[in-house]
């Protein structure tokens, strides 16, 4: 018997660093869903906005369709004998944009055994013309919802280009990434992961007050305002 146990050890162990010298071997390729999600967000064009803004500018009229807005003043009057010069001044203000395209914002397991269960949860694709902060709030352990009791839940985030990453616990998830204006599309992945042990009792476990994923532009106008 102690054989047996030893053996086992010794297996668990090899499976255990296979895995983990699988994860670190997974190539930084796109998926062609993925691709295409991505050449799709790209050619998202002032049509396709999903929400509107209001704008604080005194005299300003529309320029269909309301992808910009112009203020036209100083009007000129010459009238003389000699010849008439006008100075003309033409600028531009241009606001922060965003878009933003999330494969999924929800996931439900149905465990039927104790066990360690990871699927890559979403997809995501962020495009700006200037810098952005990527901010993970709220993320938690999966909690009984009639009690204290918890599921120790893990995530790991992959940026397209960067490093593969480890499972960190769901408190640890949370923070800011500063990105540096996406003009070309900055992909990432989200996975997910539980720990389902023999000691969790058969009941329903959510993320007690969610949690949320949120795009702050950090070089926004003044004159761009909430709808």
């Amino acid at each position: 018997m102690k054989w047996f146990v030893i053996l086992g050890v010794v297996v668990c162990l090899l499976f255990v660093g296979a895995v983990a010298w699988a994860e670190e071997e997974i190539p930084n390729e796109l998926t062609s869903e993925e691709q295409a999600e991505l050449a799709r967000i790209l050619g998202i064009g002032p049509d396709d906005s999903t929400n509107t803004v209001n704008v604080d500018i005194p005299g300003a009229q529309c320029i269909y369709p309301k992808g910009a807005w112009a203020v036209i003043t100083k009007p000129y009057f010459f009238s003389c004998n000699l010849d008439p010069c006008a100075k003309v001044k033409v600028e531009a203000s241009v606001a922060q944009w965003v878009t933003l395209s999330l494969s999924a914002t929800e996931i439900k397991w149905y465990v039927l055994k104790p066990g360690c269960y990871d699927t890559q949860w979403l997809f995501g694709c962020l495009t700006s013309n200037g810098d952005v902060d990527l901010v993970f709030s709220g993320f938690e352990d999966l909690k009984k919802t009639d009690a204290n009791e918890t599921i120790p839940t893990y995530y790991k985030y992959w940026q397209w280009g960067g490093p593969w990453p480890q499972w960190v616990r769901a408190s640890d998830f949370n923070g800011t990434r500063s990105i540096t204006e996406p003009i070309l599309g900055y992909v990432f992945r989200i996975y997910n992961k539980i720990e389902v042990s023999h000691l969790t009792p058969a009941c329903e476990y959510a993320d007690p007050n969610g949690a949320t994923i949120c795009v702050t532009l950090k070089e926004q106008k003044p004159w761009v305002k909430p709808s």
